[in-house]
């Protein structure tokens, strides 16, 4: 920090040369940051502001990497392992209701580390594989799990029903996801704690996936999802993402 004419070269040479509220012009040329304050607690202020920053981005990172994994795992092997493919629709629906629901992260709650951070890109790619590949195990396990848990009801087309509970399934893991990615400790836990997500982060996630299962139980009347699906099999698949959520949070820590 300085304020004077003679501050001014160190100020210039500073990786982050601060000049004061009543600073000389010289002092605030030279300077990366002015202060339009008396006091430095608004240095403090700053940083803590980004450090909050920092962590919203590498949690949105961190899960936009993971999601995309996941989708194109989990198309790749239904198409290449089981010569299935999801309908062009369903994709599109996940693409665009996944960006839409995570415009509140901008905003999310979160809480400044206690020491500097700095960005390790091999480190976030690895922790987002990770995640991508075990939401792909946990969806292909409902797709395995689907014939014989979520059989089709009679006079609906098996395909067609697959389909639609898979995209569901699919739709409402990539959801819940975010929940894991944003707290460093136990999802659970986060929610009574100063790090919980905001009210519009939650709400979102959580009127998203409301929106996906009422297209899916009033598809006979909405006609965007193909076939319509049993109340009963979206309260399972509802258990089903919350438990692996829950399950994949226990084993980011291992």
């Amino acid at each position: 920090t300085g304020d004077g004419v003679n501050d001014a070269p160190a100020l210039a040479q500073a990786q982050i040369g601060i000049a004061v509220d009543d600073a000389t012009e010289a002092a605030r040329s030279a300077a990366d940051v002015i202060l339009t304050s008396p006091g430095l607690s608004v240095i403090y202020d700053a940083v803590v502001e980004s450090r909050r920053i920092f962590a919203r981005l590498r949690a949105y990172v961190l899960y936009r990497v993971a999601a995309t994994i996941q989708i194109v795992c989990v198309l790749s092997i239904m198409i290449y392992a089981y010569n299935d493919t999801m309908p062009a629709l369903y994709v599109i629906l996940l693409a665009l209701l996944n960006d839409v629901t995570m415009l509140p992260v901008a905003d999310d709650n979160a809480v400044a580390s206690a020491l500097p951070e700095i960005p390790s890109m091999p480190q976030i790619m690895l922790a987002s594989v990770l995640y991508g590949l075990l939401e792909t195990a946990q969806t292909m396990a409902f797709y395995e799990l689907q014939p014989r848990w979520f059989a089709a009801p009679d006079g609906v087309d098996a395909e067609m029903y697959k389909d639609a509970v898979v995209y569901l399934q699919i739709s409402m893991a990539v959801e819940f996801l975010i929940f894991s990615c944003r707290t460093p400790g136990f999802v659970l836990f986060s929610f009574f704690t100063e790090n919980r997500p905001s009210l519009a982060l939650f709400s979102s996630v959580i009127l998203g996936n409301v929106l996906v299962s009422l297209l899916a139980g009033f598809a006979n009347t909405l006609k965007i999802i193909q076939v319509q699906v049993l109340w009963k099999d979206i309260a399972y698949i509802w258990f089903f993402d919350i438990a692996g959520l829950l399950i994949i949070d226990l084993l980011k820590w291992m």
